[in-house]
């Protein structure tokens, strides 16, 4: 029966240090990914096409009289457009396409994604302290007040 208060003692500080240990949290780290819009690549292909305009052509008619019908004066169209994200420029007796420029509407943004790391020191194990308590002696268990080098299992 002189053992149970030892035993009581030993159960409560196991079941005391049990309940205050550190809960071991770790810092939050929040990640975020970056997607970059889709890059359109247009290749325009210009095609150059030889068209002949009608020629009147010398004919001996045997007659005083002679049509022509085959002559016109067509008019030439040439018209040149742009805007901020093309320039274009057309001609011809029926308006086509000669070449067109485009400019492409790709923004970089940088970002910068800053972390803080956050450095805990290692706890000490090592330690001087003051202890009070009951100590084993030439005349039994007496009452002891000492200084101790001691290794600490749980800081609280």
């Amino acid at each position: 029966m002189k053992a149970l208060p030892y035993i009581i003692i030993g159960i409560a500080c196991f079941v005391l240090g049990w309940f205050v240990r550190p809960t071991g949290r770790q810092p939050a780290v929040k990640t975020d990914t970056i997607q970059a819009p889709p890059i359109v690549v247009t290749q325009t292909k210009v095609d150059t096409l030889l068209m002949l305009s009608p020629m009147p052509y010398i004919a001996w008619l045997p007659g005083d009289t002679i049509e022509v019908d085959g002559c016109k004066h067509l008019k030439e169209a040439k018209m040149y457009t742009d805007d901020s994200t093309y320039t274009a420029w057309v001609s011809g007796v029926r308006p086509s396409l000669d070449s067109i420029r485009t400019y492409r509407q790709t923004q970089y943004v940088d970002r910068y994604i800053y972390r803080d790391v956050v450095h805990q020191p290692k706890p000490k194990r090592f330690g001087i302290g003051l202890s009070a308590g009951y100590g084993v002696g030439k005349s039994g268990l007496t009452p002891v007040l000492s200084v101790t080098v001691n290794w600490n299992l749980w800081n609280f």
